[in-house]
């Protein structure tokens, strides 16, 4: 990778051996000025299918294109905070935690993103990879811009939806994931493809982003999630959900479904359960502590709800991390 004036671009690719081994080092991009905070990794996992991931801030009105250097698939998720991206059509599609989203381009331009850091991962995918996995599906009737890609390079339009729970899981397992030697690089790869496998075979039963949402109905969501996240043990009614984010209850629970395919309640649950998590990570707290940290005051409640999440009772959790 290298940048250039608008953004960063791609090294044109090698032929002959070098490019089909997996196991290249990895790259790296960074900067840091008055318009842009930029940082790129990119992993070559093996031909024609490459990882990318991103942490960018831009202040300013200037836009960071990424040249692929060739058209390319491009699968992705937002980790965190969100950003705004210029689409085949022009048209600017927000990217937002949460979702999977996909199009083909041969660069991806970005013009706008959260006041925080946007963490970003995509996975770029050749046609003829694209043609190769989608030869090992039995419903590729399903999959027909994909095809059209893959056969005569047809551009894919842009597509969003809401990760399911395996996708997500897998999607928390690529960040997790370090770049760094054999093992890891392997368990990198393996990650990204169990994601990808996830995204194509949700495309029957896609459930889109609801276009009749704009952004600012999805800014006050964001604004909401980032409430929960920062206090996830105050009591919250849907009254001062619908007054933090300015929209009537009946928006409010319609916007909620659409952005995260769940209910407001069930994501703070959630978002309790991970925090819950962490505190019994750092062994600090007694079970009942935590639960009222995170706003139950029946510890059998929070131990229900804690498994539900997490597959372990509270007690047993924090057992098994001290002994790991």
């Amino acid at each position: 990778m290298k940048r250039t004036n608008t953004g960063i671009a791609f090294h044109h690719e090698q032929s002959g051996a070098e490019i089909s081994c997996p196991f290249q080092p990895a790259q790296s991009l960074s900067w840091n000025d008055s318009h842009s905070y930029f940082s790129a990794k990119r992993v070559c996992l093996k031909q024609g299918l490459d990882y990318l991931s991103l942490e960018l801030r831009i202040n300013g009105p200037i836009a960071i294109n990424i040249d692929f250097n060739q058209e390319r698939l491009v699968l992705g998720y937002v980790n965190k905070g969100w950003a705004k991206a210029t689409a085949i059509n022009n048209d600017v599609e927000k990217l937002e935690p949460g979702q999977w989203f996909r199009f083909s381009n041969s660069a991806l331009c970005l013009d706008r993103t959260s006041s925080e850091t946007a963490q970003i991962d995509l996975i770029l995918c050749s046609q003829e990879l694209t043609r190769l996995l989608l030869d090992l599906g039995a419903d590729v009737e399903r999959l027909a811009d994909l095809e059209q890609f893959a056969n005569t390079a047809v551009p894919v339009p842009f597509n969003s939806g809401q990760m399911n729970r395996s996708a997500f899981e897998a999607s928390k397992q690529i960040a997790n994931s370090s770049i760094d030697g054999l093992r890891h690089r392997l368990h990198l790869e393996s990650n990204v493809l169990s994601w990808i496998a996830e995204i194509l075979s949700q495309s029957k039963n896609n459930n889109p982003i609801d276009r009749t949402l704009n952004a600012n109905d999805r800014d006050a969501i964001d604004r909401i999630i980032e409430e929960m996240r920062n206090d996830p043990g105050r009591e919250y009614s849907i009254h001062d959900l619908s007054k933090l984010g300015c929209l009537n209850e009946h928006k409010l629970k319609m916007a909620f479904k659409s952005t995260l395919g769940k209910t407001a309640f069930t994501f703070l649950r959630e978002v309790r359960m991970d925090h819950a998590a962490e505190l019994l990570k750092n062994d600090r707290h007694s079970v009942i502590q935590v639960a009222n940290e995170v706003g139950y005051s029946n510890a059998s409640h929070f131990a229900r709800a804690f498994k539900d999440r997490h597959g372990l009772l509270p007690k047993a959790y924090q057992c098994l991390q001290r002994l790991s």
